[in-house]
């Protein structure tokens, strides 16, 4: 089955954009953006208990890295379900990190703050394509 999601494109800066979609985690309202090259779809460690009452996190053995910090120690939580529109996956397991620096950086650009990232984890799984004529994102389900 193709879920085709629309997503919004923002540009920040004068050059390049970031691709937006809302979602929802454990059935709450959240903002992520994609990240093609993340290996890991990431929430922001500050916001998890928003979605997640007691977050049953787990140290990550290794360090995590993102573009713009520097190193950052990372954790793994299993969330109950991540909605995307008419996509949907259960028990997905996500890195949880600190993203104060890109929310930094897009509540200084007045566009507010996101609550993670989608990242290659997901597209590579779910096959996903992301048409930027059409700005939508499609994931293939087996249903």
């Amino acid at each position: 089955m193709l879920h085709i999601i629309p997503f919004q494109l923002i540009y920040p800066e004068e050059i390049g954009c970031h691709i937006l979609v809302d979602a929802k985690v454990n059935d709450i309202p959240a903002k992520f953006i994609i990240d093609t090259g993340a290996s890991n779809t990431v929430m922001d460690m500050s916001r998890i208990e928003k979605f997640v009452v007691s977050p049953n996190m787990v140290l990550s053995e290794s360090m995590s890295a993102s573009v713009g910090s520097s190193n950052l120690t990372s954790h793994v939580l299993i969330i109950n379900q991540l909605s995307i529109d008419t996509f949907s996956v259960r028990d997905y397991m996500l890195i949880l990190m600190d993203l104060s620096h890109i929310n930094h950086v897009f509540t200084s650009l007045k566009l507010g703050e996101v609550d993670g990232i989608l990242g290659g984890d997901l597209f590579l799984k779910y096959k996903a394509k992301i048409d930027y004529k059409y700005k939508t994102l499609t994931f293939r389900t087996r249903n």
